[in-house]
Order: structure tokens, then sequence, then C-alpha cells
């Protein structure tokens, strides 16, 4: 289907900025020229392009060179050999500055063996062949001779093993294929364009591979899990969730969110809230004198919860409780402390060590229900539905890409501090308060994770309207159990909300990191958003 269109999208990347083209571009000049609408093939025309992009990228590099000497000689021939007549130069324009974007190349799904290499079960094709390049040379795999023939460790072996000279053909030349396959099988050693040729073949490039994400509800991935889970999508191994689809090309392009270099904290104080709400420990902080004369100190932080104020709610948190495990099937002996099947899945070492950083998106529900719903009471247990956050989206100008961080603002934290002392009288039981929030059901659960969102937060508590009216049919439940998505309750958003209200600037770029706490189950943020 997409193969007629060929031609065309050769001709377009002939006359392009390789390094500035999208496929969006690519694809919309494509339907202006041909006078036909893509969308039905999206998905398809996408992979094609990048295909046929990677092919185009490769010949560019391998084209012929002309070298400076060679150029400069060439000028002096055409000088003494032929009479020009000089032209006034016409006046020199301008070049308009273009916003660099990367391609968004697609994940793909990754063979065992290639995945024993880079470490991932999903990878796109540039960030495969440089993941490659670094166990290469990690492992000093290149000939001391020639730096294109590699060395076969046990690793690679496997990966080359059962590639045919006639193998990914369109990816090198068959002569090359046939020329390295000849020397594996003689050596032990490899041409790296027939690794390349082995590294494509390892990775899914069928139309059901390119992890377009499952809609919701096309989950669960197999039958063998939980109804609309997404175990199973990164690995059953798999310890980031939804975090995953923060992949290095979505970081770069969230970092042209900074414009003026304005940083926004999101950390509440440590303090807050007063009294702290479950029951939880209240922080007591104390100072250790080093020395004498009071020039120098230690303190020391005792009782510290870390969901006493602003935190990420890890992957520990709260289990599918449906199916009675926490996300991709860890049983709760695993995390449970003090038996023998204890470990570290799902721990917030996984998240810290990892690190987070994308796009972040803040919905202003606060400001927008000032004007539109003024009976709003963020201390009252009001349910948020997502046609109202589409409504608010639409007021800011927002819109969505996969792997944004979501903050929703629903006004709570404003209220609490607006309150001041009275606030006591608003949460009257603070073992057992109430809020707004988002509300919990099918229709939030779809919306949210047809939006493929890498983790969502609030000024609130709990992010979803509390109490649930449902625990296993809990926000909670759903997003940490089912869906490995971490959920950020109390984020300060005040300062950012005030400095958006006034620009219409509402994507920033997000960074956050937790505590490196071996085995924990939540930490304070630390994150920021700058613009």
């Amino acid at each position: 289907m997409c193969e007629k269109y060929r031609a065309n999208i050769e001709a377009i990347l002939k006359d392009a900025d390789l390094s500035t083209i999208t496929t969006k571009n690519i694809r919309r000049t494509l339907e202006s020229q041909t006078g036909t609408s893509l969308d039905s093939i999206k998905k398809e025309i996408n992979a094609f392009i990048g295909d046929i992009f990677v092919n185009f990228q490769q010949q560019q590099e391998t084209s012929p060179v002309v070298s400076k000497a060679d150029e400069i000689e060439s000028k002096v021939v055409k000088k003494t050999t032929t009479t020009t007549i000089k032209k006034p130069a016409a006046p020199r324009k301008r070049k308009e500055v273009k916003e660099k974007r990367a391609i968004d190349w697609p994940l793909l799904k990754v063979s065992p063996p290639l995945s024993d290499i880079i470490q991932t079960d999903l990878c796109s094709r540039p960030q495969t062949v440089k993941k490659m390049w670094e166990y290469i040379r990690k492992h000093g795999l290149q000939s001391e001779t020639d730096k294109r023939v590699l060395k076969c460790d046990a690793k690679l072996k496997e990966l080359c093993d059962g590639h045919d000279e006639n193998n990914k053909t369109r990816v090198i030349s068959h002569k090359v294929s046939l020329i390295s396959l000849r020397l594996y099988k003689r050596s032990g050693y490899v041409l790296f364009l027939y690794l390349v040729c082995c590294v494509s073949s390892s990775l899914d490039m069928t139309g059901k591979s390119t992890v377009q994400l499952p809609s919701y509800d096309q989950l669960p991935i197999d039958p063998k899990y939980p109804p609309k889970t997404a175990w199973g999508i990164w690995g059953e191994d798999d310890n980031f969730g939804t975090l995953n689809l923060l992949t290095e090309e979505r970081v770069a392009n969230a970092s042209k969110c900074v414009r003026k270099g304005t940083v926004f904290p999101l950390n509440w104080k440590l303090e807050s809230p007063q009294p702290v709400l479950f029951g939880r420990s209240e922080i007591q902080h104390s100072y250790r004198p080093l020395g004498p004369g009071d020039l120098s100190f230690d303190d020391c932080y005792n009782n510290f919860n870390t969901q006493s104020s602003t935190q990420w709610d890890g992957l520990r948190h709260v289990a599918h409780l449906e199916s009675g495990k926490f996300y991709n099937g860890v049983n709760p002996s695993e995390v449970a402390r003090g038996n023998l099947e204890s470990n570290g899945r799902l721990a917030i070492h996984h998240m810290a060590r990892r690190g987070i950083a994308g796009r972040a998106v803040l919905l202003d529900y606060g400001r927008w229900a000032a004007k539109n719903n003024p009976t709003y009471d963020p201390f009252q247990r009001i349910e948020i539905t997502v046609e109202e956050l589409d409504m608010v989206a639409r007021a800011q100008g927002v819109t969505f890409e996969v792997g944004d961080i979501l903050m929703v603002r629903t006004g709570w934290m404003e209220a609490y501090e607006r309150f001041g002392d009275q606030v006591k009288e608003k949460i009257a039981n603070p073992e057992h308060p109430e809020c707004a929030g988002v509300k919990a059901c099918e229709d939030t659960f779809r919306w949210i994770w047809d939006h493929h969102f890498a983790a969502v937060a609030a000024d609130n508590f709990p992010f979803e309207a509390f109490p649930p009216t449902d625990w296993k049919k809990s926000c909670h439940a759903c997003f940490l159990g089912g869906w490995g998505m971490p959920i950020g309750e109390m984020f300060y958003l005040e300062a950012l909300a005030e400095d958006s209200a006034k620009d219409n600037v509402y994507t920033y770029f997000f960074t956050s990191a937790p505590l490196n706490k071996e085995n924990g189950v939540a930490s304070p943020p630390n994150a920021i958003c700058i613009k």
C-alpha cells in the first residue's frame, strides 16, 4: 500500500534538510502532492518513511566526497581556461532559522539475543546502533588493523548465527553481506555493516511491531494478564512501567520547552500539611554540633515519612487489587520485607537510578473552575471528569504528546494555604480526609492511557477524588498496579500556574530526582519545571 509513494518520498528527502525534517513534515508534503489524506494509514506510512529515511541517510553518508584540494584545483582550472563575467552580487537573503526537531523514531521490539546486548526490550533503530557501538567499544571487540572488522564474543556470535547472505539486503549491499558472512564463518570476525544487518533483522520491523502502544480497549497484550493492565508490554522483568516512554529522543525534544530559563521548584514545604494526613509520622528535625562555638553542624530527620508531603507514589505503594499482585505480576511476598522472597522489584531506587526527565503539561483546572464552575470546592469530594479536562486543555491551547507528564492543578493547595490555621475546620478528620480530584472510572482510565502519559501528578494529596468509592477500581490500583504509572501528589504548582496564566505557556521541561533509597516505596520528587 505504501510502496507507491516511494518515489515521492525519495524526492522530498532529496531536497530536504535531513537534520530537521520530520516524518510529519514528509507525510504532510506527500498529502499535498497527492491530494490524498494519509490519516487512515498513518502508522504504516510513518514506519515506511522511517525505513526510506535510514536508507537515504546511509546513501548520503557513503556517497563520494570531493576533497578540499580537488575543489581548489577545479576552481583553478576553471579560472585559467574560461573567461567569466562577474554579475553584481544579489543581496544575501537571511536564512530562516528553523527549529531543529529530531525524528521521533518508533520503538521496536528487540529479539532476545539483541536485548541481551543492549539491555532493553524496546528500542529505536538509531539508538540500537548507538548502543551496539557502546557495547563493542566497552568490550574492545574492534580489530586493531581494521576498525570496521569486529571480533565476535559469545553474545555477538549468538546475534549473527542464523543470518544468511540473502538476509536484509535492503539494509546493506548483497556483496558486503556475502563477504562478511564468509569472514564470520571462517574466523569469527564480522564486518560492522553485516552486524547492522543482523541488528535490523533482530528488530521487529512489521507493522505490528512499531510499538504503537495498544489502546486501552486492546489491553492486555496477552490473555494471561489481568484485564486492562499493561503487564508485559515492556517485558515481564520491567521495573519502570510508563516511564519507559521517556526515550532519549523525547527528552531531547522536551528540552526545547526551555525558552527563558525560569525555574519552578515543585516540592512543597516538608512541614506541610499540618497536621500530617492519614496518621503518618511527622518529621522531626534536629541539629548535631560538629565542634565548639556552634560553627559547624549536621542535621537529622527523624520519623521521616516519604509520603507526608510532596511525593511520588512508587510502584510498591498500591497493588493491582483485583488480581492481588503488584505491577507486572510481582507477588506481595516479593515486596513485603522480612521474608525469603523479598527482592528489589518495583522499588523506588529503580526510578531514582533511571532519573525522570521529559515534557510536562499543566492543566489548571482550579483557575478554569473559578470561571466555569463557581460552586467548586477543592475540599469537597468532587469528581473532575475527562470532559472537563479536555475543556481546560482547549481553553489553554494545550495539545498532548506521547510521554508527557500530566500535572493537574485542582486548587487544593492554594486553598489550604489561603485558609491558614482555619484549614483544620475544612479538614475535620485528617486521618480520613476528603478532597476533589480526577474521577476514577473507565472513561478516565481510557483517556489517561490512550494519551500515553509517562506519569501523572496533582496539587492535592491523592490525584483522584477521595476517598475512592471502590479501591479495586481506583486510579491508584489501575495506574500503579495495572500500568506501572507513578502518581505525583501534593506537587507545589502555584508559582508555575501563576506564571503560565500570564504568558499562556503550559508546557515545560521537567526533571525529577527521587531519593535513591534501596527498596523504597515512595519519595519526595525533587522536581522542577523550566520554561
